[in-house]
């Protein structure tokens, strides 16, 4: 138990032990470094990004601008074909035209107002309609023609 309280012994192990040296400024410049490096090219990469994001748009709003005016120009076109079908078929339904059509190619005429009759309906919905003179006359015609073709052909 004496090596315990030796101090000599003590010493000479202490003394073998290696020191650590600090050794500053050499290495935290290098970290600097590399780190201002990685800050710039980081930098350099997302200006490069937004350069490309803004040449992509403005060939985007380009190609956007040239369908419109494409769709503007056939709006146009549409909007003067509509405009002459509407004229023409103003000018086809005017009253003045179709009263020319329907007396000139059709040959009717206007009707006088004692040809007008006005019926009401009853609940139930059934018109009766009272033969004219003219019907009655042609009614009795067909009427005798049948009997005498049946008499000539027994």
């Amino acid at each position: 138990m004496q090596a315990a309280y030796d101090l000599n012994t003590a010493r000479k192990e202490q003394q073998k032990a290696p020191r650590l040296e600090v050794r500053r400024g050499n290495g935290r410049r290098k970290a600097a470094a590399l780190r201002t490096a990685v800050k710039r090219t980081v930098a350099g990469a997302v200006m490069l990004v937004l350069v490309c994001a803004v040449i992509y748009s403005n060939v985007q709003l380009t190609e956007l601008t040239g369908q419109i005016q494409e769709q503007e120009a056939l709006l146009v076109k549409a909007s003067s074909w509509n405009s002459y079908l509407t004229s023409e078929l103003d000018s086809k339904t005017n009253m003045r035209n179709v009263e020319e059509i329907a007396t000139g190619r059709l040959g009717m005429i206007k009707a006088d107002p004692s040809q007008i009759t006005y019926i009401t309906l009853d609940e139930e919905g059934t018109i009766d309609r009272p033969a004219s003179g003219v019907q009655k006359l042609v009614g009795m015609l067909q009427a005798g023609i049948l009997s005498l073709m049946d008499r000539v052909d027994p």
